[in-house]
């Protein structure tokens, strides 16, 4: 297993989630990223570069831009 962070974004097409994807990305996290706009999200996954992964196969990235307690926990035990 690796010490290496995992950092599951939301929003991150565009704006401040993309900017703090970026931001994440430098200090060396995985990036996990989920936005609504699919196209975005898969053009900011090749921009970041670095193994980010577009998509999120767990909850809908519209639950998770909710960012209610359950669905977020529940994105995190989906990564570990």
């Amino acid at each position: 297993m690796s010490d290496q962070p995992i950092a599951l974004v939301t929003g991150a097409a565009q704006g401040i989630g993309y900017a703090c994807a970026e931001a994440l990305a430098e200090d060396g996290a995985r990036l996990v990223l989920a936005d609504i706009n699919e196209s975005g999200v898969q053009e900011a996954a090749a921009k970041l570069g670095n193994g980010a992964a577009a998509g999120w196969n767990g909850p809908d990235a519209r639950e998770l831009g909710e960012a209610d307690c359950h669905t977020i926990s529940s994105a995190a035990a989906a990564l570990r």
